[in-house]
């Protein structure tokens, strides 16, 4: 879920002499007036390139997770604060969480039987009216092959929230500079909260 604290929390750091380091922000988009007419033929583009597109596969769930356990870590290694994650403890954690989950909004992407990106989207559940959902994760290979695949996973996901009855979805803890921000303004979503690392540099 999207973190909370209050107002004055940050002052305390600053006070201490800590200066932010890196800002993060998250958007909130209208389902309601997000268009899916586009959706079908970029699927249609991508099974012409060999790709193929499934759900987490519960009768799997403790080796599926462990293949993307093995494939967030590949995906992410060279992401700003990397390090690197204990697998055992990702798939424990998952099992627990799973049974919470809506499997619509968790798509996985495969080509030639191997997993080459995914989209994991949950329920906001702090919401009580149960109509928004979360981008918390979109990731894939880097090959010319894989092209707008990002693009598709996110727009389908969306694209199912919004035939389910979601109302809004947040994209989540998009770090400032990076290409996500601007497709989430291109899609016109709007500003939904800011965050701040902050860092103490040590003399």
């Amino acid at each position: 879920m999207e973190p909370s604290q209050p107002s004055w929390y940050p002052t305390l750091w600053k006070n201490f002499g800590f200066k932010p380091h890196q800002s993060y922000q998250s958007r909130v988009l209208n389902l309601e007036q997000f268009e899916t007419d586009h959706v079908i033929k970029l699927e249609k583009d991508l099974l012409d390139k060999g790709l193929r597109f499934r759900k987490l596969n519960l009768d799997k769930l403790e080796e599926e997770l462990n293949v993307l356990a093995q494939f967030n870590e590949q995906a992410f290694k060279t992401s700003l604060f990397y390090s690197p994650g204990n697998v055992d403890q990702f798939v424990d954690k998952f099992k627990m969480l799973v049974p919470s989950l809506d499997q619509d909004l968790i798509n996985i992407a495969t080509y030639e039987d191997e997993i080459i990106g995914f989209i994991f989207m949950l329920p906001d559940f702090n919401d009580p009216l149960k109509e928004t959902c979360i981008i918390k994760t979109i990731a894939k290979k880097n090959h010319p092959r894989y092209n707008r695949l990002a693009w598709y996973l996110s727009h389908n996901a969306q694209k199912i929230a919004k035939e389910k009855g979601y109302k809004k979805v947040i994209h989540a803890l998009m770090r400032d500079g990076n290409a996500s921000i601007k497709l989430s303004e291109m899609e016109a979503s709007k500003l939904y909260s800011t965050y701040k690392i902050y860092a103490y540099e040590l003399s």
